[in-house]
Parts: C-alpha cells; structure tokens; sequence
C-alpha cells in the first residue's frame, strides 16, 4: 500500500510537469518535421484531355524509380506543357483540363512529434525523479537534526 501511495504521490506532484514536457515535445517534433529536408520525393502527374466529342482521355506519368530533382511546380509546368503539345498534336483533342501532381513517398509528420514527445518526456521524467529523491532526502536530514 506504501509503494502504491508512493508512486500516486509522485504522480500528482511531477505529472504536470511530465505531461506539459511531453506536449513541448510534440511542438519540439513538429517544429523539427516543419523545418527538415524533405529528401527524394516522387511524384504522379496526371491530366485529363477533352476531345472534341466530349470524350476524356487520361495520362499519368507515373515516378520511374530514377532519381527526379524535380520540384512540385516544376512537375505541374511540365505535366500540364505535356497536355497541352498532345493536345495540340492530336486533332481530336480540345482542351487540358484536371491537372494534378501528388506525392507518392512523403515523409510522415507523426515521427517527428512521437520522438521529440518520447525524448522530452523521458528526459523531465527522470529529472523529476531525481529532484524527487532529492527533496526527500533533504527532508529526512532535516528530520534526523530536529
């Protein structure tokens, strides 16, 4: 029962501090995923040409596996300049229309947050457990002089 009281005493006393420590984490993550190399990203590329008879055809350009420099916009201005010359060229064709570029591999926004969360929160964990030890010891040696 002692240990049990022990441990609910901590909690209440420290786990304020844990908790807002785990939620500076999350923004200590989050700030890193915001500002962190995005790396090698594919991506598809599509878009819908209208025929003449109302007929939609579709292309996509799908990634390759090769490395691609290629920025979002840049992927879109070449897409939509791909539409546009078969449009031209094909005499069936009438306009480009639904353009679109995706990310295929991006990275994820949760790591980041779950690491910095897990670090932080670890980290004031065992600070407060420290300080813990501390104020009871200080507490007994104040005891055993009274």
């Amino acid at each position: 029962m002692k240990e049990t009281h022990t441990h609910y005493r901590y909690l209440s006393t420290w786990g304020r501090y844990i908790l807002a420590a785990i939620v500076i984490g999350i923004g200590v993550g989050y700030a890193y995923y915001l500002n962190q190399d995005r790396g090698y990203v594919q991506y598809r590329a599509g878009a819908t040409i209208v025929t003449w008879d109302q007929m939609q055809v579709d292309i996509i350009v799908r990634p390759r596996g090769r490395p691609d420099s290629r920025s979002h916009e840049e992927m879109r201005t070449d897409i939509e300049t791909t539409a546009w010359d078969i449009t031209e060229s094909w005499e069936r064709g009438r306009n480009a229309e639904k353009v679109y570029v995706e990310p295929v591999n991006q990275p994820s926004w949760w790591k980041p947050m779950a690491l910095g969360a897990t670090i932080v929160g670890l980290a004031v964990f065992g600070i407060t457990y420290i300080l813990s030890d501390v104020v009871a010891y200080v507490k007994e040696q104040r005891k055993d002089e009274a």
